[in-house]
């Protein structure tokens, strides 16, 4: 039963969530996607761009998770590395509208791998670069994780800027 109030409350988090940046999205422009974010080395297209990714990510933690592989052989800077290489590639190769046309299937995603997680997997740990994470903590740390890149978006949006500002 704990878990179904789980799923229930972070699925009401989730939805929340998505709308508002559903919201976010609809007030960008492509002219944007060049712009620096806030507080991060990558641009408003980066940023999208990997929390675009983050479904797939979520479903490759919970598949260690599950397979009892919990421990991340990658260290940390090779990690951050890898992964900003992944996404700075990935933006490049995408835009807004791909962006806006796909959040959906990414709202869906999470939703279908917060519906299969079992009762007995919520306390199952799994190691990354960036720390320990229960099956609980990688659903609310996602959720942070989307909250905190909304913010460096809507702030960045406040500032003028341009891709040559953006830390390399």
């Amino acid at each position: 039963m704990q878990s179904l109030i789980i799923k229930r409350d972070i699925g009401k988090t989730y939805k929340k969530i998505f709308a508002e940046f559903t919201q976010l999205l609809g007030q960008l422009s492509q002219s944007d996607w060049t712009r620096p974010a806030t507080g991060t080395k990558w641009t408003v297209g980066e940023v999208l761009t990997h929390l675009s990714m983050q479904p797939k990510n979520l479903e490759d933690l919970i598949a260690r998770l599950k397979s009892g592989k919990g421990r991340s052989w990658l260290p940390k800077l090779y990690a951050d590395y890898a992964s900003y290489s992944d996404v700075r590639a990935a933006a490049a190769k995408t835009d807004l509208k791909t962006i806006r046309k796909n959040i959906n299937r990414t709202y869906q995603a999470c939703l279908k791998l917060l519906d299969e997680i079992a009762d007995d997997e919520w306390n199952k740990a799994v190691r990354t670069p960036r720390g320990t994470f229960t099956g609980r903590t990688l659903f609310t740390s996602f959720e942070k994780e989307w909250l905190v890149h909304s913010q460096q978006i809507m702030s960045a949006l406040d500032k003028k800027g341009t891709s040559d500002d953006v830390k390399k």
